[in-house]
């Protein structure tokens, strides 16, 4: 089956010629990157740490939201027994 990438970074109107690759981190799994020949510096260009760094800052933000999902949780099961605690 075909995968399905998304590039974050992608500065068209820099670009002359271009290759897409792909690449797989240990942690951060299959991503997508640009090299790139930049018009403006004439110099080769790759995308792979942007890539990389915005794949970290998703990654940390989904850890961090899970986090704070299951602290929630925890919370609401412990005002449940507390409740229960009152009541019973």
């Amino acid at each position: 089956s075909a995968a399905e990438y998304v590039i974050t970074a992608f500065p068209a109107n820099d670009i002359e010629e271009f290759s897409i690759l792909s690449a797989e981190d240990a942690e951060l799994g299959a991503f997508a990157y640009i090299e790139y020949n930049s018009v403006s510096t004439e110099e080769e260009v790759s995308t792979k740490e942007d890539e990389i760094a915005y794949l970290t800052e998703q990654k940390i933000a989904a850890e961090e939201a899970a986090r704070q999902e299951a602290a929630a949780q925890q919370q609401a099961s412990q005002n449940t027994q507390d409740c229960a605690n009152i009541l019973g």
